[in-house]
């Protein structure tokens, strides 16, 4: 073969039109993915954290409730600080305090103690009252701790009472081990005053292995798991640290690799830390709960990102399939080729650069007919893979409606037509009723079948919006032109639905039942799709209070 030739430029030329085609389309479709996987996963662990860290902070506000509304109700019962000197007044407060605390604390988990003392100095004394957990799992009463027989900074014995009246305000303690109950506790403290005389403190003791547990039940993916750590990162509270299994590590047993800064941050918002522990890759988001300690969501780097490799092998796969099948056509073609092939080799040019619309020379009977057809096919292939791709990065796969990066997208252009001032849409927040009990009772496969029931319901009720999976067990549908005009009929209907669905349940079968709410865009005072969403959200969290309070 003659290099000089023509026919050996034309292979060459066509060689090499096809490498710079696969390698611009290869890289094209994976840093595209790239990008899209690692703002879904991003999305997915973010928003995961978020909703645990609903669940945490709410038990954190109970108790914060319960011992604000103590606080207030001693407060308001003292005219003057003298009267707290009255022992046979300050008994029938006690009494009254006594009972509303021993009621609040009944509707909160772990409770291992509640207690109210009066400040020694200014009633020259001990008095109050403290209920502490005994060995039969009840809560009962003990005697006062003297807080005279300790020096203020004794912190062991009486941090409780000194560190919030220093604060002057409700104060979180940082978890510690109590060796009277033996116990890992988390306690809230309030002290009280009346025309800045200090009158005592309140407070409610927590075990901490409690809250430790229920975050350690939360799970991502096959590996993915949470743990909490306090504001500073100097004590990570992983299970086998509070159980004494394990010694106490903070932040500085993990090398960050990427976003450093957003350690310091009050959330990881929509981005994740990558970093090493124990030479393992992990990546990780966090958010900050309501007493100042943060929960984290990690899972093994590999472990999140294998979608990526199985993504990267097979576009390397397809692209060496098609790229063996177009080179022997390419040859083929080559040897019958005698006339110029400028325009083509233009359009291949263009091809290469990634633009999948040229327009190819038309089609004849002769070589370059066939060449062009060969472009053609090469053309259509790239489109149904590149749409196939699409598909991979927009759906959810297990309900094959719109996933967490549609819906970023969706939120995006609400956004500019809100912006534009002609946005016209509502929307309807679902939620997944019992999700974990259906797991842990029928197994998950009945749990992935209740969430695949689910979608289905709330695609038939709203067949003409779109509809999106945005979390584990949440689903959102936009409702716009004719079912956003129709749409107090249509969620009528969808709770018929619903209401149906759960009483045909069989027996023995697990019942899929959903808490909705819905939100309509109000010009002029919505700011922002978030606005709407947030009352969605809002009225989702209701129906859900209403329904469970229906069962009770």
């Amino acid at each position: 073969m003659k290099f000089n030739s023509l026919k050996t430029k034309i292979i060459l030329l066509v060689f090499l039109c096809i490498f710079l085609l696969s390698a611009a389309s290869t890289l094209f479709a994976y840093i595209s993915f790239t990008r899209i996987l690692n703002e879904t996963i991003a999305s997915k662990m973010n928003l995961l954290c978020e909703s645990e860290g609903k669940k945490t902070d709410q038990m954190f506000m109970r108790i914060e409730d319960a011992v604000n509304n103590i606080a207030i109700f001693l407060e308001n019962k003292f005219e003057r600080p003298e009267m707290a000197r009255d022992a046979e007044y300050r008994k029938t407060i006690l009494d009254e305090a006594d009972s509303l605390l021993f009621a609040m604390v009944k509707s909160i988990d772990g409770v291992v103690s509640h207690y109210v003392s009066f400040n020694p100095e200014l009633i020259d004394g001990i008095d109050g009252f403290i209920y502490r957990l005994d060995k039969s799992g009840v809560l009962a009463p003990v005697e006062l701790t003297d807080i005279r027989a300790y020096d203020s900074s004794d912190i062991e014995h009486v941090g409780w009472f000194y560190i919030p009246v220093a604060n002057k305000k409700g104060t979180w303690m940082e978890p510690y081990q109590n060796k009277n109950l033996d116990c890992y506790m988390i306690s809230y403290v309030v002290p009280f005053f009346k025309n800045g005389t200090l009158l005592g403190i309140t407070g409610i003791d927590i075990d901490f292995k409690v809250m430790v547990d229920s975050v350690s039940k939360i799970v991502f993916n096959k590996s993915g798991a949470a743990y909490l750590k306090s504001a500073d990162g100097t004590i990570h509270y992983h299970e086998e640290f509070i159980n004494g299994e394990a010694q106490g590590h903070g932040d500085e047993v993990c090398e960050i690799i990427e976003n450093a800064d957003l350690l310091d941050a009050v959330s990881t918002d929509e981005k994740i830390i990558r970093y090493k522990s124990n030479r393992i890759d992990f990546v990780m988001s966090f958010i900050t709960l309501h007493n100042g300690m943060k929960m984290v969501l990690y899972d093994n780097y590999s472990e999140v990102y294998a979608d990526r490799i199985n993504a990267v092998v097979l576009i390397f796969a397809l692209t060496a399939l098609l790229g063996s099948v177009f080179v022997i056509i390419a040859v083929n073609i080559a040897y019958r080729i005698a006339q110029p092939i400028e325009d083509l080799s233009a359009s291949a040019n263009l091809l290469a650069s990634g633009n999948l619309n040229v327009d190819l020379p038309p089609e004849t009977d002769d070589e370059i007919g066939i060449l062009v057809r060969g472009f053609k096919a090469i053309m259509k292939h790239l489109r149904k893979y590149t749409s196939s791709m699409e598909t991979l990065a927009y759906q959810d796969p297990m309900t094959k409606v719109k996933n967490v990066a549609s819906y970023k997208l969706m939120t995006e252009n609400l956004e500019r037509q809100i912006a534009s001032g002609v946005a016209e849409f509502a929307v309807v927040m679902c939620d997944l009723n019992h999700l974990k009990k259906i797991n842990d009772t029928h197994g998950h496969n009945a749990g992935d079948n209740a969430i695949k029931k689910a979608c289905e319901l709330i695609c038939r009720s709203f067949p003409y919006s779109t509809v999106f999976r945005i979390g584990g067990d949440e689903f959102v549908a936009l409702l716009q032109g004719v079912e956003y005009e129709t749409r107090d009929l249509i969620i009528e209907n969808f709770a018929k639905t619903l209401k149906g669905n759960e009483k045909n349940t069989r027996k023995g079968e697990p019942r899929v039942s959903l808490a909705y709410g819905m939100a309509t865009f109000i010009p002029n005072e919505d700011k922002s799709y978030q606005d709407v969403f947030n009352r969605a959200d809002a009225e989702m969290y209701r129906c859900k209070k209403k329904m469970h309070a229906g069962r009770s």
